[in-house]
């Protein structure tokens, strides 16, 4: 409605009308081949549309997301620390080796 995702429309017709927000538990790609036509979208999700399609894609992937006490670990050798891999988690987090 008025360029806005204000419900979702099933599979059978039925349309369930969202309190607060629409959100999407699919991956990018599946979530954009639902968002309607380009005559439809709002210019600014079209640019996301058009953008999404030069992502490289994976394959089957999951993001889970998590907090861990980092206060004496030293992450001086990570680009970017809001974003670690544990490589093992067998290992200790103190082996730079294990972290990237």
């Amino acid at each position: 409605e008025n360029g806005r995702a204000t419900g979702v429309r099933l599979k059978n017709g039925k349309l369930v009308k969202a309190n607060k927000a629409v959100v999407s538990n699919a991956t990018p790609f599946d979530t954009i081949k639902m968002l309607g036509t380009e005559q439809e979208l709002p210019a600014e999700v079209q640019e996301w549309k058009d953008q999404l399609g030069k992502l490289p894609r994976h394959g089957a992937i999951m993001h889970l997301f998590i907090a861990i006490d980092a206060k004496d670990l030293d992450l001086s050798h990570i680009e970017d620390p809001a974003h670690l891999v544990i490589q093992d988690w067998g290992r200790s987090m103190q082996d730079s080796q294990n972290l990237c």
